[in-house]
This record gives structure tokens, sequence and C-alpha cells, in this order.
């Protein structure tokens, strides 16, 4: 997954696109709101940076967006406090996190 940035009407705008280089619909819906009650550029694009984490995450755990319960949220929140970028990866010792808690 990556974050293509685009440029419409002389502004940028940020799009999620993913492994088969297809936008991801859902975060294009959501970054469009965003966009449409005003919210700044910098926003934009750290949403979906953000969401980018997710859907990755989402993807790892072969799950679909609409599939999530409190379980997935809280392994999500482990996951983005792991140093690794896989699920697959066990540490054996303690590690400094990868991602701050902002």
């Amino acid at each position: 997954m990556k974050v293509q940035e685009v440029l419409i009407n002389d502004r940028k705008r940020f799009l999620l696109i993913d492994r088969e280089n297809k936008p991801v619909v859902p975060v294009i819906r959501f970054l469009k709101y965003l966009d449409n009650i005003g919210k700044a550029e910098n926003t934009l694009k750290s949403y979906c940076h953000y969401l980018k984490f997710y859907f990755q995450f989402l993807n790892e755990k072969e799950k679909e967006y609409k599939e999530v319960d409190l379980d997935l949220l809280a392994e999500y929140i482990s996951w983005l406090r792991s140093p690794y970028q896989s699920t697959k990866v066990v540490q054996f010792q303690q590690t400094k996190a990868r991602r701050s808690e902002r």
C-alpha cells in the first residue's frame, strides 16, 4: 500500500493505493468528506497515512474493514506499538515502540 499525492484544481489531494494499484474506495470517500468540510491539506495527508497503517494491518489479518470487532481493534493497537511491520514477527525482548502514542 502507498499514499499517492495528486493535484486537482491546483490543490494537493491524497489517495491510498493498494497492492494491485487500485484506490481504496472507503478511504477516498472519507478523505473527500474531510476535504468538503474544509480540513487542511496536512490533515488530509495525515489521515491518509494513518489509514494506510490500518488497511495494511487488515490485509495482514485477511479481514475487510466491515468485519472489524473490538478484539481486532485491540490487536491493531498492539500492532501499531510493535517495532516490526508484520504480525508474523514475535518479539523475545522488550523493544522501543515504532510509533508514538500521539
